[in-house]
């Protein structure tokens, strides 16, 4: 069961980041977006984003830590980096 759920979290991660937090994005809403993360992300990124929520064990691909900030943002339509300065 565990390994059946752990190949479909990424169709699952797809398809939520396509449709589901982009409310909360339009609207700047802080308690909207913390629902977001606990309903959708929590269980794979840990409640401190740390990437070793409860299912983290279970996936092939482990879940980003979002606290080291080293991933990749995109500021627009066009796909092009954001300025980190």
């Amino acid at each position: 069961m565990f390994y059946r759920l752990a190949q479909l979290m990424p169709v699952f991660a797809g398809l939520l980041l396509a449709a589901g937090p982009a409310g909360a994005a339009d609207n700047g809403d802080v308690g909207t977006g913390k629902l977001v993360y606990q309903r959708y992300c929590m269980s794979c990124h840990g409640a401190q984003g740390n990437g070793q929520g409860e299912a983290a064990e279970y996936m092939s691909t482990k879940p980003r830590d979002y606290r080291q900030g080293t991933y990749k943002w995109r500021s627009d339509r066009a796909q092009r980096p954001v300025s980190r300065r």
